[in-house]
């Protein structure tokens, strides 16, 4: 993948965009990727998890509940810094 498209994939991701999601939805149906549990979590969702989560304090650990893409993990990273 030539550079200018690595690039406009990164900055498509630090907008909110999920290109592995986008992706996998492209090639399963959400009946299919619901059988299976594979649901991916909009950024709405992310920010709410992370509200809800900041009104215990800062963390010093975070988990990403699932995987793909990492939606949780990337915003609690930003939201948390200090978190390992």
């Amino acid at each position: 993948m030539p550079f200018d498209q690595v690039r406009a994939v990164q900055q498509n991701i630090a907008r909110g965009f999920d290109p592995l999601g986008a992706a996998f939805a492209a090639v399963r149906s959400a009946e299919e990727r619901r059988k299976s549990g594979a649901i991916s979590t909009s950024q709405q969702i992310v920010a709410a998890m992370l509200d809800w989560a900041e009104t215990a304090g800062v963390p010093k650990r975070i988990i990403e509940p699932g995987a793909g893409s990492a939606p949780f993990l990337i915003g609690a990273a930003r939201r948390f810094p200090d978190a390992s």
